[in-house]
């Protein structure tokens, strides 16, 4: 059964079709050879839901001329596409591209003939192509980026996509990365309701000092404050609590990218310290977003073959 998520509209080039990230594994559709316009569900990304191109401003590398085949990780963060080449002296190859930004993480190249299939498993980790040539090869996404030389937490939120898989995945397969995130990426707690009422009655106060030191104070709440926020703008504020409001909820999605993206590396790295990080930021505040993508993470990990 496909996840009811929010609709993203992603695109390239002309045409259309509508695929969907399965609750177990991973869907995949055969296109045109001509290039195509796809609509899939997935979660919005980071920065809102307002829609994006995948590829458009992608290095040349990146991007694709024919799709034919596409599958989503089974937490829906990384869509597999595959693509044949403009030249017939380049090699069909399978590029991962991050679900939240548009953004190209890993290209992989083997291939023969055109790759008509693709699957997920392993709870994203692993990734199976299927080609023309007769062929299906295996790869091992995270082996395969697991290679980020001094990755840290500021880097989970590099705007290079690639580079942010490379760290992710680096830091989600050693002790030492899972460390990092534990000890910067605590459990949810919710914050105070009746000191948020407050702080947000004074975003639109008549001092403007007031005001200011109300945003900076609910900056500092992070993500606990976060439904509390979303009730709020999903009122009628007045125009200057709107806009407060709004931009901390976009400083709070910036912030959201690399957090979701930590939650990533714990899952993927499939280590017992990333199990255990997972177990307690699940037992953080019910309500906040955190706490739930880490219950959603641990709820995923018993499907997975064992090794």
């Amino acid at each position: 059964m496909a996840r009811s998520v929010a609709p993203a509209r992603w695109g390239w080039g002309d045409g259309s079709a509508t695929a969907a990230p399965r609750e177990r594994g991973a869907g995949s559709l055969r296109a045109r050879r001509r290039s195509l316009r796809l609509r899939l569900h997935a979660r919005r990304g980071a920065t809102g839901d307002e829609p994006r191109r995948i590829g458009a401003d992608a290095p040349p590398e990146f991007r694709p001329a024919h799709l034919i085949a596409v599958a989503f990780a089974p937490d829906g963060q990384t869509l597999a596409a595959a693509q044949t080449p403009a030249s017939l002296d380049v090699l069909a190859c399978v590029t991962l591209w991050e679900t939240a930004t548009g953004k190209p993480r890993l290209r992989l190249t083997g291939h023969q003939g055109d790759i008509n299939s693709l699957a997920f498993a392993r709870g994203g980790r692993t990734l199976v192509s299927g080609s023309t040539d007769t062929t299906a090869l295996v790869w091992d996404v995270v082996a395969a980026a697991a290679r980020e030389r001094g990755a840290s937490w500021d880097d989970l939120l590099s705007p290079d996509g690639a580079k942010a898989y490379r760290v992710l995945c680096t830091l989600g397969t050693s002790p030492e990365g899972v460390k990092t995130i534990r000890d910067r990426l605590p459990p949810a707690r919710a914050a105070d309701a009746a000191q948020v009422a407050r702080l947000v009655a004074a975003l639109d106060a008549e001092d403007f000092e007031e005001r200011e030191k109300a945003t900076r104070e609910l900056a500092t709440l992070g993500e606990g404050a976060e439904p509390l926020l979303r009730k709020e703008l999903d009122g009628t504020p007045s125009p200057e609590r709107r806009r407060r409001l709004t931009q901390l909820r976009d400083n709070l999605s910036s912030e959201w990218l690399r957090t979701r993206r930590a939650l990533e590396a714990l899952e993927l790295g499939e280590t017992p310290e990333g199990a255990e990080a997972l177990r307690a930021l699940a037992g953080g505040d019910p309500d906040a977003r955190l706490t739930r993508a880490a219950k959603e993470a641990l709820g995923r990990a018993p499907r997975r073959p064992l090794q």
